[in-house]
């Protein structure tokens, strides 16, 4: 085998697999052996959100992931995008779901050398005739698969067994370079729908079958294609070189076959079923052959750890840490976590003893439970919760600084000849799902009739006309027309909106895009509208602010749609007209 300098990185990702499935798994269970379980180890609870924080190492709700979003902005730097830069190669194979609309979002301009597999599951039915995805249901069998040019083509077979063919088949390619190299193998196993292996045997009749029964079968296949995998690697040189990092992106679905061992709740849910997975790492000569760590790891713990580990710290900051440096063993024993999605939030607190979840529907709370965190189980004390009143209180006040901090998105700024310059953080600049922007104005510093106070061009403008007395707003082809006497001093607005892409809905239901304006924190006027595709939208398009103030943006939709933690407007509004303009 050539000699590397850095050991070559093989991350597989299950998709959906409990705490508990790993029974009958004897490939995954050699690993554990060959190196170190984590016994609590934290992700998101839903596939896109965990995904985005694995390959950045930040809170997914920093990126805007909650549980979905459009992708990663093109300036944070992703694990492969560093990787490289440290002399690998980069590989990715099966499941993406961090994006897949805009040419910026997809693997090829997030870090990958090459991709194989499937943007998003609803595209594994293929494209239309134009060659444009089409959103069906997933499907297991025959997928359609695209490259990382964008090429599409149909395959017979197991989903799973044409990917792991591809990984091996690439391992034995970059064995014969003396080059590093990063894969990241995304299985689409366990998640639905259950589809019986072909490896079955007479137990591939579908008809005959429980779902616990195809479920077992999907969870020994995924062991039979990790199997697979080890061999390539021993095969062909690698497995003595090679970081292997085994890992589910959330926990299994409540309602469905799988096992979460004692901790209630399941996929999409903040429970602790939902987001304590599995994870195995193996490092031969740096890890401890069966060994155990039992503290609280996170998913966005990995690249800066990986970073350390190939003797190369990250020079940004992440959310995570590095949790094989001694130095970092306090601040993990003491820190909070914190998730955060359209419809649920939670705390686990400092000592992980407990666990706060809130869920909502429509700004009405519909829950509101508290956990005591056991051994191999969770106990509810909601009814017990007056009695944890200074604790619980103090994990509310603690969230809600988390997040703020998390939810304003951080741009670019620059004084220019034609006003104020944004860039940066364009999926989250760009009004594309969950949008606020704020902005200061002062009538007497506006010049002519109309004033440009904020745009995009060819996405989104905001205008006040001082003769009409009214603020004109395009956004994404709606024009919208506000009656509204600005007065003297200081003004505040905010645009808040909710923007829903009908390309993305699969259902027949097609939600509306709200657009919510306000002034000095009250609201205006609102409007809604259906949006066709926004995969065209040029994201990296400059924000101007060409007779207002710097701006704020948030990517919490305040004020529409269903989110209950409203941000606070007057101190916004005291902050923006303290720096606007005189």
């Amino acid at each position: 085998m050539a000699e590397t300098l850095h050991p070559n990185i093989l991350l597989i990702v299950a998709d959906d697999l409990g705490s508990g499935d790993l029974a009958q798994t004897p490939n995954i269970n050699t690993l554990a052996a060959q190196g170190m379980r984590f016994d609590r180890f934290y992700t998101d609870s839903t596939c896109s959100a965990s995904r985005a924080s694995l390959l950045t190492g930040q809170n997914p709700a920093r990126l805007g992931f909650h549980p979905v979003a459009r992708g990663i902005a093109p300036d944070i730097i992703t694990m492969p995008e560093w990787l490289r830069t440290q002399g690998y190669s980069t590989h990715h194979i099966g499941k993406w779901h961090i994006g897949e609309l805009n040419t910026e979002a997809k693997p090829a301009a997030q870090g990958f050398d090459t991709s194989f597999g499937f943007l998003n599951q609803w595209f594994l039915q293929g494209p239309d005739a134009n060659g444009q995805p089409v959103l069906r249901p997933p499907v297991y069998e025959n997928p359609w698969l695209e490259n990382e040019h964008g090429e599409w083509r149909q395959y017979n077979g197991y989903l799973p067994d044409i990917l792991t063919q591809r990984a091996t088949e690439d391992i034995a390619v970059l064995a014969a370079r003396r080059k590093p190299w990063f894969m990241w193998y995304a299985t689409p196993l366990v998640h639905g729908p259950l589809h019986t292996p072909p490896d079955a045997g007479a137990l591939k009749n579908e008809n005959n079958k429980t779902d616990d029964e195809k479920y077992a079968a999907m969870i020994r296949h995924l062991d039979k294609n990790i199997g697979e995998l080890i061999s390539a690697l021993e095969k062909f040189g690698q497995r003595n070189n090679t970081i292997i990092i085994f890992l589910s992106d959330n926990g299994a679905p409540e309602k469905r076959s799988g096992s979460n061992t004692g901790f209630s709740g399941g996929k999409a849910h903040y429970s602790e079923g939902a987001v304590r997975t599995p994870m195995i790492w193996v490092d031969a000569g740096h890890v401890m052959p069966a060994s155990l760590d039992e503290r609280a790891i996170t998913i966005a713990d990995i690249f800066p750890t990986l970073a350390a580990r190939i003797g190369a710290p990250l020079p940004f900051r992440t959310d995570g840490i590095d949790f094989n440096n001694l130095l970092n063993i306090k601040a993990i024993n003491e820190r909070s976590l914190y998730w955060m999605s359209r419809g649920s939030a939670s705390v686990l607190s400092a000592d992980k003893m407990w666990r706060s979840v809130e869920e909502w529907v429509f700004r009405e709370r519909k829950s509101d439970q508290f956990f005591r965190i056991k051994a191999d189980n969770v106990s509810d004390e909601s009814s017990w919760r007056f009695w944890h009143f200074k604790l619980a209180s103090s994990m509310q006040k603690d969230f809600q600084a988390w997040l703020e901090q998390v939810s304003r998105t951080q741009v670019n700024e620059g004084l220019m000849a034609e006003g104020i310059k944004i860039t940066g953080n364009d999926f989250l600049r760009t009004p594309l799902k969950e949008w606020d922007l704020y902005i200061a104005v002062s009538l007497q510093n506006l010049t002519g009739i109309e004033s440009v106070l904020a745009e995009q061009k060819n996405i989104w403008s905001l205008r006040y006309n001082k003769e009409k007395q009214q603020f004109l707003i395009e956004m994404h082809g709606h024009k919208w027309q506000v009656p509204f006497a600005m007065t003297a001093g200081c003004t505040m607005i905010g645009l808040n909106a909710d923007v829903y892409d009908r390309y993305t809905n699969i259902g027949d239901r097609i939600n509306p895009t709200e657009l919510l304006l306000s002034v000095n924190g009250r609201e205006v006027a609102r409007t809604e509208w259906q949006i066709d595709s926004l995969a065209d939208v040029k994201i990296t398009e400059p924000t101007w602010l060409i007779q207002s103030s710097k701006p704020v943006f948030y990517h919490r939709a305040n004020m529409v749609g269903e989110w209950p933690y409203f941000i606070d407007e007057l101190a916004l509004q005291q902050e923006l007209c303290a720096s606007g303009k005189d």
